[in-house]
């Protein structure tokens, strides 16, 4: 790729560009952290890494939630979905979101998975 065609893609914000080149070894991640530092390390340990913020971010997200504060809600599953975008419990928080502001089709692009909010936790049942 030209590196004129890099700076114009840098300049759209549609990727980073790193000073330093990484090393490419397999059975590595890298990644940036919450304070957008860049992490290179094994898989196993990004995975965790990232499952564990993915884990704190559903918790704010469902206090937050449980608070009212939808925007919170909102932030914090989209912070749980950047970190693990596998785990059905964010998409269901934003469905639950969708629900709240009455947008089901919001709902419905959010997973289809029909969660409903009990006070304790989401619950995922179909409607």
């Amino acid at each position: 790729m030209p590196q004129s065609e890099l700076f114009e893609l840098r300049d759209s914000r549609e990727i980073t560009l790193f000073d330093e080149a990484f090393p490419n070894e397999r059975g590595f991640e890298l990644w940036l952290d919450q304070s957008f530092k860049k992490q290179y390390e094994p898989l196993y340990l990004a995975k965790h890494n990232l499952d564990t913020i993915c884990l704190g971010a559903i918790a704010k997200a469902e206090e937050a939630l449980r608070a009212g504060d939808v925007a919170g809600a909102e932030r914090f599953s989209s912070v749980a979905v950047s970190a693990n975008d596998r785990r059905p419990e964010p998409l269901a928080i934003k469905a639950a979101i969708r629900r709240l502001n009455k947008n089901p089709g919001g709902e419905r692009l959010n997973g289809g998975i029909g969660p409903t909010y009990s006070g304790r936790g989401l619950v995922f049942a179909p409607d």
